[in-house]
């Protein structure tokens, strides 16, 4: 067998091992996290047994809210003066 095969051979493997070592390490590295329902289950006891729901906070959270406060910041308020 020729020198081009073996090195192809040991290219082949070291590439499948590369694809399967990075595939495993952020698989253990970075676990799925079940999700958080404490918000949902006290709406829901709440509902359930008649008692005031929850508060939820007026105040915007999320890189989406970020985004429109930061614009809402840039935009001047316009105000409408009428001849009296």
């Amino acid at each position: 067998m020729s020198l081009s095969m073996w090195l192809t051979v040991v290219f082949s493997v070291l590439v499948a091992a590369a694809v399967i070592g990075i595939t495993m390490w952020v698989v253990f590295r970075r676990p799925d996290k079940a999700p958080d329902f404490s918000e949902a289950d006290e709406y829901l006891t709440a509902k359930a047994t008649g008692a005031p729901m929850p508060l939820v906070s007026a105040e915007p959270t999320g890189l989406a809210d970020a985004g429109r406060r930061a614009a809402a910041a840039r935009t001047p308020e316009r105000v409408h003066r009428h001849a009296a």
